[in-house]
């Protein structure tokens, strides 16, 4: 017994002259045996970055974030217009992208006005990248008299754009639905409905409805995002005017990321039209990215 005591006493003792010398060395060994692990890096907090003004950007992955999803919308197409003693085409809608080539939404394509001729609506935007997978904007609406011609619809999530009217006078009309996919052109003289990132839209009703998936067109002018707009033609002028063709929409979810890494982010503009003679400006394009627990 006697002996046990005193092994007790000198191993009290070398520990005491390990902790007045050396504390660090001392407890570093013995907290590593018995203490838990109690910190641990858990799941990220959803967030969601929108980036919906026409302009360049640049986005760094938020620490903790290794994957994101990310939708490009490009800008809806203007409306041709006549009056007034003037006749202007519409412009093209802007492309948007995300890390300059991995993700490109191109614009919808502007309406034109021809003179004493039917005039094609414009073509839906397309998209192109190395990521993710795309839609095409709704064609604007042709003109085949004077008169007025809707937008067409941007690119849903999981579908193509729906086709703005034709060249329409009396009561409204709408246009056809995208399949699957972006909200339609409204009636003739309303611009193409919306698109946005948590949803598709549904088909263009008669007061021109964007649907779920974006906002509802006011108007002629196409709605956020990426909607076309739609055009005039006076019937007092020989020009048939067509409205502008919706943005693409390209989503990739999921995409592995590293914290602290930047990527390019492009928004384009709406497409331009003669306002002061009713033609409609294309809706703006938009990128959201999102991210984290629950998406």
């Amino acid at each position: 017994m006697m002996r046990l005591d005193r092994l007790v006493i000198r191993m009290l003792l070398v520990l005491f002259i390990l902790v007045a010398g050396h504390p660090a060395w001392a407890f570093r060994p013995m907290l590593g045996m018995w203490s838990a692990k109690t910190s641990s890096s858990g799941p990220v907090a959803y967030g969601i970055r929108k980036y919906i003004t026409p302009n360049t950007y640049t986005f760094v992955v938020p620490a903790g974030v290794t994957s994101i999803t990310v939708d490009v919308i490009g800008g809806g197409g203007g409306g041709g217009a006549s009056g007034g003693g003037s006749v202007s085409s519409g412009s093209h809608g802007g492309d948007s992208s995300f890390g300059t080539t991995l993700m490109v939404a191109q614009g919808g394509r502007r309406g034109l006005c021809e003179n004493g001729f039917s005039s094609t609506g414009g073509a839906g935007g397309t998209t192109s990248g190395t990521i993710g997978t795309g839609f095409s904007g709704g064609a604007g609406g042709s003109a085949t008299s004077t008169g007025t011609t809707g937008g067409g619809g941007a690119a849903g999530i999981t579908g193509n754009g729906g086709a703005g009217k034709n060249t329409y006078f009396g009561g409204p009309g709408m246009g056809a639905g995208g399949v699957g996919g972006g909200a339609a052109g409204g009636a003739a003289g309303n611009g193409g409905g919306g698109s946005s990132f948590n949803a598709n839209g549904a088909a263009g009703s008669s007061a021109g409805q964007g649907g779920s998936g974006g906002d509802a067109s006011s108007f002629r002018d196409g709605a956020k995002y990426g909607g076309g707009g739609a055009s005039y033609g006076d019937p007092g002028y020989t020009y048939y005017c067509a409205g502008g063709g919706g943005g693409g929409h390209r989503r990739v979810t999921q995409y592995p990321v590293t914290p602290g890494q930047s990527f390019t982010v492009v928004v384009g503009e709406g497409g331009y039209a003669h306002s002061s003679y009713d033609g409609g400006l294309g809706g703006g394009g938009a990128v959201f990215i999102q991210w984290g627990e629950g998406f």
